[in-house]
């Protein structure tokens, strides 16, 4: 989308320079800022539609693409999919699931950790076991541990050992055998409550920080790239059409450049996760803004 932003701006004000539209209209009495406005608000609402897209179909669908190929078209549905070693789940009532190994064809867990939290993201209840079975349409633990916790979360309020214990849990064994979303397959919600989940249990995220600002940093590009174009198309009214489009190729190639560079560099705390997600757009706003102002001075 960024880069279709980008030639469209060049081709449509290239044009405008070529049969001297853009002449009379500053002959008119139009600065170039009023006669560019509603390119601003075209492409401001590209990009609040281009997030809108994103978030209601391109990440829920890429994660059902992703599981179509991978068992309908390859077909496979083997040991990769019944065994799965260092399983995290997120199940339903805000409980997540740590599980070393669980076997899909005996629906079996072994050293696995259940943690229950509040509305606000604190832990108010664990279990730790030995192993968990499906047994009679419900889970049974032994040998393990089972704690309470202050609304906070950080004091133990109960904690009772037990040889075996039963749990009527929402999650059944299929759903522990489904493959799990990555960041880019999920929605702006599910993303941020994944990245307060792996907080609490002391897990890394942020490679997830990074990817929950790129939700918002690239449908943002969509106006940044524009800003880039608006300058090159000024300075270059006598471009061909495929010097145009070698030009935004090559923008386009260095913008999505910036963006991988940033990536890496929150992913591995050289940056922050935020400054990391907009790098790019900081980067190529300032250079787009300085030759805008620099061009409208002339």
């Amino acid at each position: 989308m960024p880069l279709a932003t980008l030639l469209a701006t060049l081709f449509a004000l290239s044009n405008l320079l070529r049969h001297n539209e853009l002449t009379a209209m500053k002959a008119s009495g139009l600065s170039l800022y009023r006669i560019l406005l509603p390119l601003f608000l075209f492409t401001a609402v590209l990009s609040g539609l281009t997030f809108f897209f994103n978030e209601t179909l391109a990440s829920p669908l890429a994660y059902k693409a992703k599981l179509f190929e991978k068992h309908k078209i390859r077909h496979e549905e083997g040991l990769d999919y019944l065994l799965r070693s260092n399983a995290i789940y997120y199940g339903q009532q805000n409980r997540i699931y740590n599980i070393r190994l669980f076997d899909g064809k005996s629906s079996l867990m072994k050293d696995v950790q259940i943690d229950e939290f509040n509305k606000t993201h604190n832990l108010i209840k664990q279990l730790v076991a030995k192993s968990g079975q499906w047994l009679d349409n419900t889970w049974v633990f032994t040998d393990g541990i089972t704690r309470e916790f202050d609304q906070p979360g950080k004091n133990i309020l109960k904690e009772e050992k037990f040889n075996q214990t039963i749990l009527n849990l929402p999650e059944k064994p299929g759903d522990f055998q489904r493959e799990a979303k990555k960041s880019t397959e999920m929605d702006y919600r599910e993303l941020k409550d994944y990245i307060i989940r792996l907080r609490k249990n002391g897990l890394p995220a942020n490679k997830e920080q990074v990817e929950l600002g790129l939700k918002f940093s690239y449908p943002f590009a969509n106006l940044v790239i524009m800003l880039m174009g608006i300058p090159l198309a000024l300075w270059t009214k006598q471009s061909s059409k495929v010097m145009n489009f070698g030009t935004g190729m090559v923008i386009a190639f260095i913008f999505w450049g910036t963006i991988e560079v940033g990536h890496a560099l929150g992913e591995n705390k050289a940056l922050t996760p935020l400054l990391a997600a907009w790098l790019s757009n900081i980067f190529f706003g300032s250079i787009a803004a300085w030759l805008l102002i620099k061009k409208v001075r002339k």
